[in-house]
C-alpha cells in the first residue's frame, strides 16, 4: 500500500512539477537578476554623483583663495603694513559669510607662510588646525588636495589641505588652506537613496577604511572585503557596475575628484518579478491541477477511501464518541490498522465508563463531604453567640440574631450536589453572619464590603466567604480592642478574586502554610484547609487559598475562574 502511493505520487505529480518549475524559475530569475543589476547600477551611479557634489563643495572652497582677491591678498600682503589688519578683517568677513560655508563644511583655516592664520567655523565645527604634518603632506602633493579621514564625535570627518602658490610664480609658496567637512548630511542623503531595507551604502578609501556607511551591520563590510580592491575598481568602470555574489548584489563607482569609492551591498530579492513568472506558469499550473484532480479521483476509488473513512472515525473518537467502530475490509495494511483502531476504541470506552466516570463521582462525593463538614463548624459558633446574648438578657438582640439565623438556614440548605451558587446569594449569606457578629461585638469590629454589583450573576463555591471572615474575627481580636475587616471582590482577565483583610493579631505565613499542607483532622485550621481543598477539587490544583501580610493587615486571597451558569453547564457565555 505504502509503496503504491509513493510510486504514483512521484511519477505523476512530483517529478513533472519539479521539472517545470525548475526550468521556468531559472529563466525568469535570470531575467530578474539582469534587471536588478541594471537598477542597482543606476542607483550606485546616482549616489556617487550625490557624494561627488557633496565633496566638490569642499574642493571648491580649497581653491577659493586663488579666485577671491581679498583672500589672495591675505596671503600676499605685508604683515608689517599698516593696512594688514583691514586685509585680515576683510578676509575674515568673506570666510564668515554664509554663502561660503556650504552644506557639510564645518570650518576653513588659512595659514600664511609666516605663521599668521585665520579660521572661520560653524557652531558644529571640527578642529581644522593646520599641523606641521598637514603642511608636509600638502607640500608633497604640490598644490593638489590632500585628503584625510579622521574619527570625530562618534563619526567621521573629511579634511582637505592644499598648498597655495603664487599666481605669478608656481615656485613661490604662499601658505595653506584646510577645510573640514561633516558627512552627516551626506549620510542622510544616502539613506534616502537606499532602495532596499536589507542593504548598506558605503564610501571606502582604497585600503577599505569605511568613511561612511548607512548600515552598521559588519556583515555588509565583510562581504566587500571578500573582494579584491582591484576588482572593485575595475567593476566601477564597467557599464553594468553590479555583480551577484552568494546572496548579495555588489555595486561600485568611483567618486570623481576624490580618493574614495562608492559601494553598495544589497541582499538578494527572493521574490523577483512574480507577475512575469506567474503569467507563464499559470497555464502550466492549471494543467497540473486538472491532472492532480483526476489522480485524486483514482486514489479515492481504489486506494485512499479506506484511509479517509478511518480518519473520519478517528475524528469522532477524538470528539468523545468512544462507541465508534470502523468496518474492516480486506487484509492489507489499512485493514490491520482498522482492527487496531477498533481495539483502541473499545479500550477507551471501557476506561471512560469504568474509570473516568467513577473518578468524577468520587471527586463529587468528596466535594459534598467537605461542604457538609463546614456547616456544623459554623453553626456551633453561631449557636454559642445566641447563648451568650441570651445570658445577657438582651432579647431584642437575640431576636435579630434568630432572624438572621433563619435566613442563614434557608441559604445554607441547598441540594447537596449544588456545589456553586450565585455570588449575590453567597454575599447574602455573609451579610447575615456579619449582622449577627455586629450585635455580639458592637463597635469592636468594623466590617467593610467592596465589590461591583455586576459580578452578582457569577458562580462561586457556597460557604466560601463566611468561614474566612469568621476566622479573621476569631483570631484577629486576640489581644486587641478593635479590628477592621475588609471583604473585597473584583475581576481581572477572566478571573474572580476575593480578598479578606483584617488588622487584627497576625498569624505567621509559615504557620498558615503548614496548616494548608497538613492532613491533620484536628479542629485548628479546619476552615482554611476545607476551603483550600474544595477550591482545588472544583477548579484544579492551580487554584486554592493564599495568605500573606501587607503592612498592618493580614489577608486571605482566593482566585477562581470567572464562570456563569451557562459555562458551568458546558455552554458558551
Amino acid at each position: 500500500m505504502q509503496k503504491k502511493l509513493l510510486i504514483l505520487f512521484i511519477c505523476f505529480v512530483t517529478i513533472p512539477i519539479l521539472i517545470i518549475y525548475s526550468v521556468f524559475s531559472h529563466i525568469f530569475n535570470s531575467k530578474a537578476e539582469r534587471n536588478l543589476k541594471d537598477v542597482y547600477t543606476t542607483n550606485i551611479t546616482n549616489t556617487a554623483k550625490i557624494a561627488e557634489t557633496y565633496f566638490g563643495e569642499s574642493l571648491e572652497l580649497s581653491m577659493y583663495p586663488l579666485i577671491e582677491p581679498n583672500l589672495y591678498h591675505f596671503y600676499t600682503a605685508d604683515h608689517e603694513n599698516d593696512d594688514f589688519s583691514k586685509i585680515f578683517d576683510d578676509a575674515n568677513t568673506i570666510l564668515s559669510s554664509s554663502p561660503y560655508i556650504f552644506g557639510g563644511v564645518r570650518s576653513i583655516t588659512l595659514l600664511r607662510k609666516d605663521g599668521v592664520s585665520l579660521t572661520s567655523q560653524t557652531s558644529y565645527s571640527y578642529s581644522s588646525e593646520i599641523t606641521p604634518e598637514d603642511r608636509e603632506a600638502a607640500a608633497s602633493y604640490g598644490g593638489k588636495p590632500y585628503w584625510e579621514i579622521k574619527s570625530v564625535k562618534d563619526s567621521y570627518a573629511v579634511f582637505i589641505t592644499r598648498l597655495i602658490k603664487s599666481k605669478l610664480s608656481l615656485s613661490q609658496e604662499l601658505g595653506y588652506i584646510k577645510t573640514s567637512t561633516s558627512i552627516h548630511e551626506l549620510l542622510n542623503s544616502l539613506q534616502k537613496a537606499s532602495l532596499e531595507n536589507d542593504s548598506s551604502y558605503m564610501i571606502l578609501t582604497k585600503d577599505f577604511l569605511p568613511v561612511l556607511t548607512t548600515n552598521h551591520d559588519d556583515a555588509y563590510l565583510k562581504v566587500l572585503k571578500e573582494q579584491d580592491m582591484d576588482f572593485l575598481l575595475s567593476l566601477s568602470s564597467e557599464k553594468v557596475s553590479t555583480v551577484k555574489t552568494g546572496n548579495y548584489f555588489i555595486s561600485a563607482k568611483e567618486i570623481k575628484n576624490t580618493p574614495f569609492l562608492m559601494c553598495s551591498v544589497i541582499k538578494t530579492n527572493l521574490f523577483m518579478e512574480h507577475s512575469a513568472l506567474d503569467s507563464v506558469l499559470l497555464p502550466v499550473a492549471l494543467l497540473t491541477l486538472v491532472f492532480f484532480l483526476l489522480l485524486a479521483v483514482l486514489f479515492s476509488r481504489h486506494i485512499a477511501k479506506p484511509m479517509v473513512d478511518l480518519g473520519n472515525k478517528m475524528t469522532a473518537l477524538s470528539a468523545g464518541d468512544f462507541s465508534v467502530r470502523a468496518h474492516v475490509k480486506g487484509n492489507d495494511e489499512v485493514a490491520a490498522l482498522t482492527e487496531q483502531f477498533n481495539l483502541m476504541s473499545e479500550r477507551l470506552d471501557y476506561l471512560y465508563n469504568k474509570v473516568f466516570l467513577a473518578e468524577i463521582e468520587l471527586n463529587k462525593a468528596q466535594l459534598i463531604a467537605l461542604q457538609s463538614q463546614i456547616r456544623p463548624h459554623f453553626l456551633y459558633n453561631t449557636i454559642d453567640t445566641i447563648y451568650w446574648m441570651s445570658e445577657m438578657g438582651n432579647t431584642k438582640a437575640v431576636s435579630k440574631i434568630a432572624s438572621n439565623m433563619s435566613r442563614l438556614f434557608r441559604l445554607t440548605i441547598t441540594p447537596d450536589d449544588q456545589n456553586q451558587i450565585l455570588l449575590e446569594k453567597e454575599l447574602e449569606h455573609l451579610n447575615c453572619y456579619i449582622e449577627i457578629q455586629k450585635i455580639r461585638y458592637g463597635d469592636s469590629v468594623r466590617f467593610n464590603l467592596e465589590y461591583d454589583e455586576t459580578l452578582n450573576h457569577f458562580l462561586v463555591l457556597k460557604l466560601l466567604l463566611q468561614p474566612l471572615v469568621e476566622n479573621a474575627l476569631t483570631h484577629g481580636l486576640k489581644g486587641r480592642e478593635q479590628e477592621d475587616i475588609l471583604v473585597k471582590i473584583y475581576s481581572e482577565d477572566n478571573y474572580l478574586f476575593y480578598e479578606i483583610r483584617n488588622n487584627g493579631t497576625p498569624v505567621s505565613v509559615s504557620f498558615l502554610d503548614e496548616l494548608l499542607c497538613s492532613d491533620d483532622t484536628k479542629t485548628q485550621g479546619f476552615a482554611i484547609r476545607n476551603i483550600n481543598q474544595r477550591l482545588k477539587l472544583q477548579y484544579g490544583d492551580s487554584f486554592g487559598l493564599k495568605y500573606g501580610l501587607d503592612g498592618e493587615f493580614s489577608y486571605f486571597k482566593i482566585c477562581q475562574p470567572l464562570l456563569t451558569c451557562t459555562q458551568e453547564n458546558g455552554s458558551e457565555i
